[in-house]
């Protein structure tokens, strides 16, 4: 890529840039406040397209200083194929953090899957992002609009909406579409922690609603074999067995937690009145659900 000095051409004769990465130009009142009081603190970034030039980075800033009504722009010329101008424009937005997660998520897209310009770990060393980051922005894409839209708004974070995501397949089923918004309404509701969103949604996977699934990821945030999912439908019976005796087992650490506070003689005590039992009653619960799993 050739670099050439900053200069100033004519407002006229630079075009919008081709990949547009932002579904909506934003309000530009404090930009255009900002130009006015300090200048344009950092130029435009543009290519050589035939006689003109086109916008590679910097949009927002070509949009006000058209509407202020600038006759030249000071610019930075780099001559760039279509695929270095998009890894340039998606590079700078990111580090200035102005595009939204869907915006996001639709360019690493347009990158990976319809231009083709190369896989998500070839796109994360170009923009400092680790392969991940790509995947998880990616898979929001997934989602239904609704969704979309809550995330684009604020209303649900992204960190929870990528967790959310991983409901999805390629299909987007009716029963995974509304598991999802389930799950989306129990977040703003409840305000459930991403891990423990990341924990229910293992368990929808394996077959639990969504309501019981939230209920063990939070009531029991260490547990992560969630039953399994019956071969015909979801089952009651084995869940049910399952949550009486992780209440249980939960009750005991419980206990063992709150003996660091008494004293030897009252410990001894909640031991051989209290806790012992408790051990006895877990035991015998591992053995019948053992037995009535086979």
């Amino acid at each position: 890529m050739d670099h050439f000095k900053i200069e100033s051409i004519q407002t006229d004769n630079i075009l919008p840039p081709k990949f547009k990465l932002r579904s909506d130009i934003g309000d530009l009142k404090e930009l255009k406040a900002s130009v006015i009081a300090k200048g344009l603190l950092q130029p435009l970034v543009v290519r050589p397209i035939k006689d003109k030039f086109e916008v590679v980075a910097g949009h927002r800033r070509f949009v006000v200083l058209k509407e202020l009504g600038w006759k030249t722009i000071p610019v930075n010329i780099v001559d760039v194929d279509d695929k270095t101008a998009l890894e340039l424009s998606l590079t700078e937005n990111i580090q200035r953090q102005s595009l939204d997660p869907i915006d996001e998520a639709r360019a690493f897209k347009l990158y990976i899957l319809e231009k083709e310009y190369g896989a998500a770990s070839e796109l994360a060393e170009r923009i400092s992002k680790s392969p991940s980051f790509i995947t998880a922005r990616t898979r929001l894409l997934g989602l239904p609009e609704e969704l979309l839209t809550r995330v684009k708004t604020r209303r649900l974070g992204v960190s929870h909406a990528e967790e959310i995501a991983r409901l999805m397949s390629k299909e987007k089923g009716e029963k995974q579409v509304e598991q999802a918004k389930e799950l989306a309404e129990q977040v703003e509701k409840t305000g459930l922690r991403v891990e423990h969103v990341a924990k229910a949604v293992t368990a929808i996977k394996q077959g639990l609603p969504v309501s019981h699934a939230v209920e063990f990821a939070t009531s029991f945030p260490e547990f992560t074999n969630y039953p399994k999912k019956s071969p015909e439908r979801y089952n009651v019976i084995e869940v049910s067995r399952e949550r009486i005796l992780l209440t249980l087992q939960q009750a005991l650490n419980k206990i063992d937690d709150a003996l660091r506070y008494l004293s030897d003689t009252e410990a001894q005590v909640w031991i051989k009145r209290v806790r012992y039992p408790l051990h006895e009653l877990i035991g015998e619960a591992q053995k019948v659900q053992k037995e009535q799993s086979k």
